[in-house]
Order: C-alpha cells, then sequence, then structure tokens
C-alpha cells in the first residue's frame, strides 16, 4: 500500500498549495484505514472534480503519473482499452484526458522521465520502483492519440522514442514492452479478424471439424510475437485461432511484470507467469495451462456451441462455469473460469499473468456484465 501513502501525500500537497480549507475538507474524505477491496481502493484515492478543475494540466500530469493502479495498464491487451479503464475509474485521467493541452504537455513529461534502466535490470526492482510503469503507460496513451497528434508533434515523440531507446539499448532494448507504442499502433491499424483474411488471401471455411489446431497458409505478427494462422477445433466446433511461433518477454521483464502486478493486488493469487504467448480466451477455452500456445479472438463460436448452455448474466455460478465479460456495447472483453463454487475467478489478464480473483474485480475491469456458460 505503500503507493496509496505516496500518491496521498501527493494529492495532498497539491491541495495545500490551493486552498487550505478545501485540503481540509479533502483530507476527512480519505480513510485512514486501507481496505482491500478494488472498490474501496478506487474510492479512497479518488479526487473531487472541483479540485481537478482548478488544478494545472502539468499537475495533473503529476497526479497521473504517481497514480497507484497505473500498473493495471499491463492487464490489458490493447492499449485503447486500458487508457479507457483509467479514464472511466479514476477522476484525474478523466480531466486530464479532456484537456486540450494533455498532449503536448505529456510529451514534454516522457521527454523529461527519468528511468534507471540499469537499476531496473540488475536490482530487479518492479515497474513501479523503477519510473517504467510510467513510461509503459505514456507509450500505450501515445499510441491511442496517434492520429491526433500534430506533424510536429509526431516527430517530438519519435525522437523521444527513439532517445529512450537508445538508453535501453544493451540493458533492456529485448523487452517487448519497451516498444509498446509500436505495438499498439499496428493493433489500432489492423482489425483482428481480417489478420486471417489478409494473410491467407482468402477467407477461410470453417464447415470441416478437426479437432485440435490445423495449421493454414502463413504467420502473422503481434506485439513483437510470431504466430502460425489456423484453427482451433474444440466441443465440436471450429474457430480461427493463432498458434504461437516465436518470441516473448523476458524472464526479468516477467519477474518485474509479476511483482508489479503483485504490489498493487497483494490479495491476488499468482497461477501462471506473464507471458504473451496465448490470452484470456485461449486460457478459458482450450487450454488452462502454463504451457498454451494458443490465441483465440473470440470466444463466441465455442460459448454458443452445444456444448455448453447460457446460465445467464450476472447470477450464481458454480465451479468450472465459464464466465465472457462484456462492455456496455455487449463487446466480448474477457474470459474467465469460476474456481472451487466461489466467485472467485482465474484468468490471464492482458499483458500479465493468470491470477486468481474476485468476479467483481473482474467486471470492474473489463466491462459491465457478466454471463455463465455452464459444460453439458
Amino acid at each position: 500500500m505503500k503507493s496509496i501513502r505516496l500518491f496521498i501525500m501527493i494529492v495532498m500537497s497539491f491541495l495545500l498549495c490551493i486552498n487550505s480549507s478545501v485540503a481540509g475538507e479533502q483530507q476527512e474524505k480519505i480513510p485512514q484505514q486501507y481496505y482491500d477491496t478494488i472498490e474501496s481502493r478506487l474510492e479512497q484515492i479518488q479526487i473531487g472534480n472541483e479540485v481537478l478543475r482548478v488544478l494545472t494540466t502539468s499537475e495533473l500530469v503529476q497526479l497521473a503519473l504517481n497514480y497507484p493502479l497505473l500498473g493495471d495498464c499491463f492487464l490489458y491487451d490493447d492499449g485503447t482499452q486500458a487508457m479507457l479503464y483509467l479514464q472511466r475509474t479514476a477522476n484525474v485521467f478523466k480531466e486530464l484526458f479532456s484537456r486540450g493541452d494533455a498532449i503536448p504537455v505529456l510529451l514534454e513529461a516522457y521527454a523529461n522521465l527519468k528511468v534507471d534502466y540499469k537499476q531496473m535490470v540488475d536490482k530487479q526492482l518492479d515497474f513501479i520502483e523503477s519510473n517504467y510503469v510510467q513510461e509503459f503507460f505514456l507509450q500505450r496513451y501515445f499510441a491511442t492519440v496517434s492520429t491526433q497528434l500534430t506533424d510536429e508533434q509526431m516527430v517530438h515523440l519519435e525522437r523521444i522514442l527513439e532517445e529512450k531507446y537508445q538508453q535501453k539499448i544493451g540493458i533492456c532494448d529485448n523487452y517487448l514492452t519497451a516498444h509498446q507504442y509500436y505495438y499498439d499502433v499496428q493493433k489500432n491499424v489492423v482489425n483482428n479478424q481480417e489478420d486471417v483474411v489478409f494473410f491467407t488471401g482468402r477467407p477461410l471455411s470453417l464447415a470441416t471439424y478437426t479437432a485440435g489446431f490445423t495449421y493454414l497458409s502463413g504467420t502473422t505478427t503481434r506485439s513483437g510475437i510470431q504466430y502460425y494462422l489456423g484453427t482451433y477445433g474444440k466441443y465440436n466446433v471450429t474457430s480461427f485461432c493463432l498458434k504461437h511461433k516465436s518470441g516473448d518477454y523476458t524472464t526479468s521483464e516477467k519477474n518485474a511484470m509479476n511483482s508489479t502486478i503483485l504490489s498493487i493486488h497483494p490479495s491476488w493469487v499468482l497461477v501462471f507467469s506473464a507471458t504473451a504467448k496465448y490470452n484470456c480466451h485461449s486460457y478459458a477455452w482450450i487450454q488452462t495451462s502454463s504451457s498454451n500456445v494458443y490465441w483465440l479472438d473470440s470466444p463466441t463460436t465455442f460459448s454458443s456451441s452445444s456444448a455448453f448452455r447460457y446460465i445467464g448474466s450476472d447470477c450464481a455460478v458454480s465451479t468450472n462455469d465459464k464466465i465472457i465479460i462484456v462492455d456496455y456495447r455487449g463487446d466480448v472483453q474477457h474470459s474467465a473460469i469460476i474456481y472451487n463454487n466461489s466467485e472467485l475467478t482465474y484468468s490471464k489478464l492482458g499483458s500479465a499473468g493468470v491470477y486468481l480473483v474476485d468476479l467483481s474485480e473482474l467486471v470492474l475491469y473489463y466491462g459491465c456484465e457478466y454471463k455463465v456458460y455452464r459444460e453439458r
């Protein structure tokens, strides 16, 4: 909880500079006790809108970069979803992202950001202790708003990215996360489903059922990872699927990501380490193993098969029920499995590993509703 205490201290320093009476009123709203649930933690670190509105954009950026849950950006495969989560759950990001000068101020903050990459690797620091989480956030942010940058701002950003990369050479330039900006931009340009059609040169027929992975001609690269294009047959139906070919986070990168997530969420239980080889849908619907090498874009072909019975939404669950979390538009965002007749789930969390997490927390992170499917 050290990061929360630090964040509150930073908040209070800003507030005291603004108005002592407002600061006193805000301080009373911050509980002295620190709670384990994500809902209570989010509540205690919120800053009132009336306070945020009088802060300069530079002050907002300082608060954002020291936000105690900034490492949650690792819980998403997609940077846009990470930014939407921050904006939805933290007033400081909602206010910051609404500012007309957010882009130039964040660019300046990125240029001035100090990360001791050598100390991070040599001392095996987590990404919070080393400030690397701040760079990861900034890369994901700029990938999300890249089309809004002026030509001058884009040149400035590319210069910053190059300078940061030069500092990483020989230390952590082989980190996948070191190139997150470019990977996220690539994801924003190429639609996942179109990958398969583009690389094979033709639409695919899934009429023929074959159990397991079936290789199709071609490979694709996502976030620095190479995958074979193919299909996966299970539950007597066939879905588009990718199979890992090469590439993953380095060992030190995995360890730092694991410790970062656990420092933010000490009540969570790490089941399997961070990896980029497979995603949440593959883990829940294809193979619940650390040796999983499949990437499933969508679980809907499997969930709608005759092998499963739809139980309902936001309802009671049982052991091994499969969960699909959807956003307000009904789009699928996450898959999980119910653990031991409780509301605990185990699932692959974005770039991070597989964790035991309460179902209500998953819904908060990935959408607004969960759907329950039970194997017949």
